[in-house]
């Protein structure tokens, strides 16, 4: 396939306004303040609230004891208000051990634990024949303490194998809204860790309550394997996911999508410390949140490393490594305005990114793509200290999109940049590349040398909404 059209990538003024700006230092070099990118490392230290050993903060406190009142009456044990309370207080911090002599049904145990409790299940395999439910609770469910992180947790609960997520043809034939996760969780807030799921259409799934309450779910230290989903997310509320890994998913690692929301207050996500080993859809799909990536590993997803569509400016992924991905490293579709101006990707590692199968040569493969079919919602993207290498395509792609690149390295690619016209709208959308500096590509006898922006043409792929 032959470009047109090439012409050097030549620096501009970035549209980012307040984003990014210039700042001349006394040695005569210049720095770049990148105040969204400085931002994200204070918005995922935020972290700690949701995180597993912070959720604690939430339950009653073992170290706080209430004095007695004494009793309301001479009825022999009456208790006050106070008393009661600490009474209660006293049952949710007393930790449940299943399985137990007693109760052999997991979801009993759950249904009967009183809010702000702790489900311990002992080390072992432990077949799950239906899937568990929570509802509308405050309670965490933990395995056996696991300090080997290289390797799975102790506790293992594996239910029924998963119903096939896509047909030969790659059509999605159990939709999202259809799953019925291993453990199910219906509003309230809990905290699920230190358990290896295995089995059903996800792992861990995450809805709003009937009357359309959200959840909060942090799932930290877990490995899920052999499911249909890893964690699926449906709900408006918050979703936190942390030293997690998930291998071997039938369609997508971690998937969010709780649709268009009315009024539009977007779901918060976190991921940290989080991999994502050969799922067979994407590694990450994201669409309608805020979300801030740190830490993760992607490698081998079939349908993209990180995908994200109609996504809120509040979009981040920082200290990330995408290797051997499909289609794209990261693959963004629109963006909504919010409280950011732009999308960042910040310090990431994209490398040998390959084309979908069956798709003739040349078609994608691109280490960064960015795609706007929607004038209302163009999507603005901050690459930074980004190294790109050996991806089938273009190192970085935009479809109708603004894109502003500082200090990367593009190593190896069939073309540095690739701009093309966005589709969808009623006049073609523009593109654009803004150099702010410090970028370098080229290949071995030629590096570094100034990266250059080419168009070839080329339709962008097909949309990636709605399929969560």
């Amino acid at each position: 396939m032959e470009y047109t059209a090439c012409r050097p990538f030549t620096r501009s003024q970035p549209p980012l306004g307040a984003c990014l700006r210039f700042r001349r230092m006394e040695s005569g070099t210049e720095e770049v303040c990148v105040r969204k990118a400085l931002t994200l490392v204070v918005f995922l230290s935020a972290l700690s609230w949701s995180a597993p050993g912070a959720a604690e903060k939430n339950l009653p406190n073992p170290g706080v004891q209430k004095a007695d009142a004494g009793r309301l009456d001479d009825t022999p044990g009456a208790k006050s208000p106070a008393g009661a309370k600490r009474e209660n207080d006293d049952q949710a911090r007393a930790a449940i051990h299943w399985p137990s002599r007693t109760q052999a049904d997991l979801q009993s145990v759950i249904d009967e634990a009183p809010d702000g409790a702790t489900i311990r299940i002992a080390p072992g395999f432990h077949l799950i024949q239906q899937p568990i439910f929570v509802r509308g609770r405050r309670l965490r469910i933990e395995g056996a303490r696991w300090t080997r992180t290289e390797l799975p947790p102790l506790t293992r609960l594996v239910g029924r194998a998963p119903q096939r997520v896509v047909d030969e043809r790659g059509e999605i034939t159990l939709p999202a809204a259809d799953v019925s996760g291993l453990l199910n969780v219906i509003g309230g807030e809990v905290v699920v860790s230190n358990l290896r799921l295995s089995g059903f259409d996800a792992g861990v799934v995450l809805r709003d309550d009937e009357r359309g309450a959200p959840g909060k779910l942090t799932a930290d230290r877990l490995f899920i394997d052999g499911t249909g989903r890893g964690v699926l997310a449906l709900s408006s509320g918050t979703l936190n996911v942390t030293h997690t890994t998930v291998v071997k998913t039938q369609w997508h690692g971690i998937s969010v999508g709780p649709g268009p929301l009315t009024p539009m207050v977007p779901p918060k996500v976190f991921v940290f410390d989080t991999k994502a080993i050969d799922p067979e859809g994407a590694g990450m799909y994201f669409q309608y949140a805020t979300v801030g990536i740190q830490g993760c590993t992607v490698i081998g997803a079939k349908q993209g490393g990180i995908l994200a569509s109609n996504v809120y400016s509040d979009f981040s992924v920082q200290d990330c490594s995408l290797l051997g991905n499909q289609e794209a490293g990261i693959l963004i579709e629109n963006m909504i305005p919010w409280s950011e101006p732009a999308i960042v990707i910040n310090k990431v590692d994209i490398e040998d990114t390959s084309v979908l199968p069956g798709l003739p040569e040349g078609r994608f493969g691109d280490g960064i793509m960015v795609m706007t079919d929607d004038p209302q919602r163009p999507a603005e993207v901050l690459i930074a200290r980004t190294h790109i290498a050996g991806s089938a395509r273009a190192a970085v792609s935009s479809f109708g999109s603004s894109l502003s690149l500082w200090n990367n390295e593009l190593f190896c690619q069939a073309f540095d940049l690739d701009g093309e016209h966005g589709v969808g709208a009623a006049t073609a959308l523009a593109y654009s590349f803004n150099d702010m500096g410090s970028n370098k590509c080229g290949c071995w006898n030629d590096y570094p040398r100034a990266c250059v922006a080419a168009s070839s043409q080329l339709q962008p792929p097909k949309p990636i909404g709605g399929n969560q």
